[in-house]
């Protein structure tokens, strides 16, 4: 007579992986350990999957082994976590593993120095993400090139934080047709130069997908770009985030009186910028429609404050109102 435990092993491999897409993880984790033929089975990456292994992050070193196993190979999304300290040959390990992950759309690696890659390779991981942070990686020139001109050309992202790298080498035409293609974008302290600035902005009035634009603390001049063109560029955006952008008093009056009229914008945050050229009531108007606004360190005039706040005690979409700096 066969035995009931024998009978069950030798079922066909279809019906066990449907018995095993019903298990829940405890269960799956003791039924990979019965017998070779059901870890073979059980280690099918669909069935973890389902059971919330989409997405790993990785918090020490030994974390990385998870990325050879057979049941991690459909992860969509993999973060290093910003307490993990890899070393060289852990980052080393982390990339080759990544290159091997064929599904994966969301990569999180900050802090993470990847000088000793070739820009080549680097650029064939971008190609396939949906969203990347390589904030602070050490990049090099040929690296941030090579990454911007496979996002200029053929690309998946929608979402790139590439903040606290020198992107000053990448060609203005590259990086502004890049970014423009994006939904999101975090360049802070990337040393931008003038020209690029000129080019991601002229590119952005007349067509862009950008949604959101964090560039903070990178310094960048954008007073020679034309007014109208900055202030409709801005304004088809919902997410701004700058400071340092060294803008004249023609472009900020451009910049809010377009926004009073129409715009698309929910969040702007513009700190360090003199406004005080600015028309009180078209400030105050302007501002009344965002959720949330930084002006800090503006050099608002006693006229706007007062226009801003009475706009204020009317009603507003105001969530959120930073004015630091401001008698």
């Amino acid at each position: 007579m066969i035995s009931r435990q024998y009978s069950i092993r030798m079922l066909p491999t279809e019906i066990l992986e449907n018995i095993f897409s019903m298990l829940d993880l405890e269960d799956l984790h003791q039924a990979v350990l019965v017998c070779r033929k059901w870890r073979q089975v059980g280690e099918n990456p669909r069935l973890w999957k389902r059971n919330g292994f989409g997405h790993l992050e990785i918090l020490v070193e030994s974390d990385l082994e998870f990325l050879d196993t057979r049941r991690l190979q459909h992860i969509e999304e993999l973060i290093l976590d910003a307490e993990a300290q890899l070393g060289r040959s852990d980052i080393k390990l982390l990339i080759k593993s990544v290159e091997k992950l064929d599904r994966l759309k969301y990569l999180d690696i900050p802090r993470s120095n990847l000088s000793s890659f070739k820009p080549a390779r680097l650029a064939k991981i971008v190609s396939k993400l949906v969203a990347l942070d390589i904030s602070n990686c050490c990049l090099t020139n040929k690296q941030v090139e090579a990454i911007l001109k496979v996002l200029s050309e053929n690309s998946k992202m929608e979402n790139l934080h590439i903040s606290d790298n020198d992107l000053s080498t990448v060609e203005p035409d590259v990086l502004a047709i890049a970014a423009n293609k994006l939904l999101g974008l975090e360049m802070n302290g990337c040393h931008l130069t003038s020209e690029q600035g000129r080019a991601i902005f002229n590119r952005m009035s007349d067509e862009t997908k950008l949604v959101s634009l964090r560039v903070f603390e990178s310094r960048i001049d954008l007073s020679s770009l034309e007014p109208d063109v900055l202030a409709t560029a801005l304004n088809k955006l919902e997410i701004v985030d700058g400071c340092f952008w060294n803008l004249t008093d023609h472009q900020t009056r451009a910049i809010f009186k377009q926004m009073a009229q129409y715009s698309k914008l929910r969040v702007l945050r513009i700190s360090y910028t003199n406004m005080s050229a600015v028309n009180p009531s078209i400030l105050a108007s302007a501002i009344s429609m965002l959720e949330k606004i930084h002006v800090d360190y503006c050099r608002l005039t006693e006229d706007q404050g007062e226009a801003l706040l009475n706009r204020i005690s009317e009603g507003t979409k105001l969530t959120e109102l930073n004015i630091s700096g401001t008698n």
